[in-house]
């Protein structure tokens, strides 16, 4: 029952609130990422797992056998990003800030969670949610239901970016 945090340990990301909401929520916390917020993580939440950077498929082995749920806590507007879309693809449910466009990945409360970004409360009422067996379970189950590799694979990106390319060198033509 693993409530995970992954990437750059850095203030945009939302580590300290992420590590805040884990210790109000009383879940396992781990922190799979380097930056300058690290050792604050370390030195002010000691309970939470922090297990430093780890390669891509490192990080697919922890989802699978450890992380129950990825939180996304961006405080600032970001770009989707690959994390959600790697637990996703193995399962996992997600809760994502509202800041961040990863947040278009789930459908609230059915294939994960999105919170009000750098709201504590909301983001901790959102981790109790998960707590839920049965409703973390519902959601995993519909996100293997729903969840469509073939959308983000090498190939359909490849394809789409060609598409947007010729889209654009005929308007400009």
């Amino acid at each position: 029952d693993v409530f995970a945090f992954i990437g750059r340990v850095s203030s945009e990301k939302g580590p300290l609130l992420f590590a805040e909401a884990v210790e109000k929520t009383s879940v396992r916390g781990m922190v799979i990422g380097d930056g300058p917020e690290l050792e604050i993580v370390r030195r002010r939440y000691p309970q939470i797992e922090c297990v430093g950077w780890r390669k891509q498929d490192q990080i697919i082995d922890l989802l699978r056998r450890r992380i129950a749920v990825l939180v996304f806590p961006s405080v600032w507007p970001e770009t989707a990003g690959l994390t959600p879309l790697e637990a996703m693809s193995v399962g996992i449910p997600c809760i994502i800030s509202d800041r961040a466009a990863a947040a278009e990945y789930v459908c609230d409360g059915v294939t994960g969670l999105i919170f009000r970004g750098g709201d504590i409360a909301d983001l901790a009422s959102k981790i109790n949610q998960m707590k839920d067996f049965e409703r973390r379970g519902a959601i995993a189950r519909n996100i293997r239901e729903r969840f469509d590799r073939s959308r983000y694979d090498e190939k359909t990106h490849v394809e789409k970016l060609l598409a947007a390319y010729s889209e654009l060198l005929a308007e400009h033509s």
